[in-house]
């Protein structure tokens, strides 16, 4: 079965002037997902296997 999350964070006040929202995605499953810019800048966390990135045909680490 297939479990997925996605939810949408405030920062804190402080970095509020400089951030807009985390946003986090958990899957059980692996995903073949293509982002795309919304405005902003996006920094990208991947905490369990490693990120494949099929545009530039290599694998990033934790």
């Amino acid at each position: 079965m297939i479990q997925e999350e996605f939810d949408f964070y405030r920062p804190c006040k402080l970095l509020q002037p400089y951030v807009r929202y985390y946003w986090v995605f958990k899957s059980n499953q692996f995903l073949n997902t293509l982002t795309f810019p919304i405005g902003c800048p996006q920094i990208i966390f991947h905490k369990q296997a490693p990120l494949y990135i099929p545009e530039l045909n290599v694998t990033q680490d934790k």
